[in-house]
């Protein structure tokens, strides 16, 4: 903007320079970092909802796989019972079997057997850490009063010297007795008070009968809930959360914190509800969900807020429980409101570095143009000595601008420096990767994989750690193989799948492991049932092998094969022209051997164009880029057209051509030159490996409403062992491919390919030394009434 002033003129460009820096930079300034906030707080919630979604899936994974021992080994009593096998006559084989059993399960604390007369063996673990087990008897002999034994390791009884009591004890008597009779099935039973534990325990009983149907007695299992507790506590160190396990009336199971769940009376015990515990937050968390919440809510307690979230966890044979967590919003928020205090920090300070940079560039380039209006303005007086102003600001501009190019070709040059090092690193490392792959496959071998009956995985050999990512401890955690394959529809249990992927084993289809990453891994499954000597299934064999490398190395191969044929096509045009030329006489007369050696050249160009035809169709068909002019034939004609484009073939290989038409005539939808490439490659190989003097028949039939063209030669016939491989790219049998019978090895899978896309079939059927039947069929065309 300019003003006139008594003659002068003066340039305030600060002006405008503020008045641009208040409308366009500041806003934008504030608009970023409005955004930034906002995006913030979003990811903000997504990880407050991961996060809990994460903890709630992990403690609830734990939780259930906590109280599903006592259920799993009171399951291993039952089925010894039904199998007979259980030492009902020698309590100390008894114990210790029960003994055996209680090692698997590092949780349980009481694994226990009451007869139907009374007697009582129990295999206890004590509180203390790092001790055997004990066992404890109840023998009829004694007066059912309890006899303490030691159990080592090994599995040696030790009787105790001084047992810690000798009280009556008579299982008919106990309430998981009573509770198994009366049900009649695997079930829990309230939650009890262990005194020597200073905890509560929680069991379920069955009744057990053997293989007869007779009633043997009661069998137990009991966990100690404090061990729950204390996995609570550490998972709540970790994440900063508070958490807790309820029964559905509200009674504790187990806590995070110091908080008990039970209070000792001076007569029994008392347990404790989730609306009476002593921190107030767990009371909180139960209100929110007797109001009839589920999932993540928000609340607050003394001016803190917290995120709650509340999912249930249903027991096999037992109720529905609660799990509970609670953390803190400021653990989620706190970062946030610091990049918000942040950002409103920033944005003050480059507002003020603005405006002060602004006044700094405007007088800066204001002061040369100030003195270039006043010599502007001494010129317009016809001052012509006066001074040439210097225009320093502008020629700044000038050098920085030419600075700037100049560091920008610099920073070019060494970019694309550390782009091509780079680049050569990435393929070193590439190539080492590819080299580790190899080791490890030539190391690992076949991933070997067995199965029990139902699909729980006993055998997971170290091929299949390397395929998987798994170890074979995390694998046979699991409970089936489901895990490990990526096409498992939605409920389907581990014998469906598995009887599905038996049935498919004919169509030799391409499976997909699941990696422990997430990938999903090519592999050709070969699933085999594994019976015992009474043809009883016992469980399955699962031999797996990668075909990632193999998909990789055959996507090369088809490109190379592209590549090949498009770069070799024009040159063998030009010599396969120079050579029809020389023959012609075009170049003058040929002596004898020069004739003899430019036909023979003549004819290899011949072979050379059409093995890259051959190669150039299936690149087509491959890529899905073949075009078709799909139109409705008399098949009659399509036939007797075929015949008679190989007719002088078959003469020139003393082979008769015979076609049987059928009276009817019917009509196809094809593509003419397609089909008639089909029929010359199906004719053509039934001439050529015909021997002199025979037939070649083609037949023309319609069957279920397709049309079915047969061609029958009378030569050696397919040997057996090459018959899957037949239709392959580049496949010839070595019985067969010799000099005499020359060829690409693409006819029949161009055939297979045009057939199909044409929505037609193909097949064959050969025995050797007798002859080969090759068999197309299209649907047949019918009319639009």
């Amino acid at each position: 903007m300019q003003r006139s002033t008594q003659g002068t003129k003066t340039i305030s460009f600060s002006r405008f320079l503020f008045r641009w820096l208040l409308c366009t930079i500041l806003p934008f300034i504030g608009f970023s970092a409005w955004y930034a906030y906002q995006q913030a707080y979003q990811s903000t919630e997504r990880y407050a909802l991961e996060f809990a979604n994460q903890v709630a899936e992990h403690i609830q994974t734990e939780t259930q796989r906590f109280l599903m021992q006592p259920e799993r080994q009171l399951q291993a009593v039952i089925a010894l019972g039904q199998a007979d096998l259980l030492q009902l006559d020698d309590p100390y084989l008894l114990v210790k079997q029960l003994a055996v059993l209680q090692q698997q399960a590092p949780n349980l604390t009481f694994l226990s057997f009451g007869f139907a007369d009374g007697q009582y063996v129990s295999s206890a673990r004590p509180p203390e850490p790092n001790s055997n087990l004990e066992g404890i008897l109840s023998l009829l002999e004694h007066d059912r009063h309890l006899t303490f034994v030691d159990i080592d390791d090994d599995l040696t009884i030790q009787l105790q010297k001084k047992p810690r009591s000798n009280a009556h004890y008579d299982s008919r008597e106990r309430s998981w007795f009573l509770q198994a009779i009366e049900q009649g099935k695997p079930s829990w039973y309230p939650v009890g008070r262990y005194r020597a534990y200073d905890s509560l325990g929680v069991g379920i009983s069955a009744p057990v009968l053997d293989s007869h149907g007779q009633f043997l007695g009661v069998a137990t299992a009991d966990i100690a809930l404090n061990q729950l507790s204390h996995f609570l506590q550490i998972t709540a160190k970790s994440k900063h959360g508070l958490y807790f396990v309820a029964e559905p009336d509200g009674a504790l199971l187990a806590v995070s914190d110091a908080s008990p769940t039970f209070q000792v009376l001076e007569v029994g015990y008392q347990r404790i509800d989730a609306i009476n515990a002593t921190d107030p937050v767990i009371s909180l968390m139960w209100q929110h969900h007797q109001s009839g919440k589920s999932g993540q809510v928000m609340a607050k307690h003394n001016g803190n807020e917290f995120v709650i979230h509340l999912q249930s966890l249903p027991l096999t044979n037992g109720p529905e429980l609660l799990i509970a967590m609670a953390h803190p919003q400021e653990m989620f928020t706190g970062p946030l409101n610091q990049l918000a205090t942040t950002l409103m920090t920033a944005f003050f300070f480059i507002t003020v570095v603005s405006i002060l940079v602004m006044l700094l560039v405007a007088r800066r380039v204001t002061r040369p143009l100030t003195a270039l209006s006043r010599w502007a303005e001494q010129l317009s007086k016809q001052n012509w000595q006066a001074p040439q102003p210097s225009s320093g600001g502008i020629k700044e501009l000038q050098v920085v601008n030419a600075d700037l190019k100049q560091m920008a070709t610099q920073l070019q040059n060494q970019t694309e420096q550390l782009a091509q090092q780079v680049e050569h690193r990435t393929e070193e490392l590439q190539r080492t990767l590819v080299l580790l792959q190899h080791i490890l496959r030539s190391a690992a071998g076949l991933s070997i994989v067995v199965t029990n009956s139902s699909g729980k995985i006993i055998l997971f050999n170290k091929g299949a750690e390397l395929l998987t990512g798994y170890s074979a401890n995390e694998a046979k955690t699991e409970d089936n193989l489901l895990f490990l394959h990526a096409q498992v529809q939605d409920n389907m249990d581990a014998c469906r799948f598995i009887n599905h992927l038996l049935e498919q084993q004919a169509t030799a289809p391409l499976m997909h492991y699941r990696h422990k990453s997430g990938l999903e891994c090519p592999v050709s499954l070969l699933v085999t049932p594994i019976l015992d000597k009474s043809d009883n299934l016992t469980g399955y064999l699962f031999i797996a092998q990668d075909k990632t490398e193999q998909q990789k190395l055959t996507k090369l191969k088809s490109d190379f094969v592209s590549i090949v044929s498009h770069e070799l096509r024009t040159p063998l045009t030009s010599i396969s022209a120079a050579m029809k030329l020389l023959n012609a006489g075009a170049m003058g007369a040929l002596t004898e051997p020069q004739q003899r050696l430019t036909s023979i050249a003549e004819q290899n160009c011949l072979r050379l164009q059409q093995l890259i035809n051959d190669l150039l169709d299936m690149d087509k068909l491959l890529a899905g880029k073949m075009n078709y002019q799909m139109q409705v034939w008399p098949i009659a004609q399509l036939v007797q057209d075929a015949v008679a484009q190989n007719s002088a073939y078959a003469s020139q290989h003393q082979i008769r051509l015979i076609l049987k038409l059928p009276q009817a005539e019917h009509c196809i939808l094809v593509d003419e030159l397609r089909f008639q490439q089909v029929m010359s490659n199906l004719l053509s190989n039934a001439i050529k490996f015909s021997h002199p003097g025979s037939d070649v028949e083609i037949q023309v039939d319609s069957k279920a409403g397709a049309a079915v063209i047969r061609v029958i030669d009378q030569g050696c016939g397919i040997p057996t062992e090459f018959q899957a491989k037949l239709f392959e790219k580049f496949s010839q049998a070595e019985a067969i491919n010799t000099r005499q019978h020359q060829g690409t090895g693409l006819g029949l899978a161009i055939c297979k390919q045009l057939t199909e896309q044409m929505h037609g079939s193909i097949g064959f059927r050969s025995e050797q030394g007798v002859g080969t039947e090759f068999y197309v069929e299209f649907p047949l065309h019918k009319p639009e009434s």
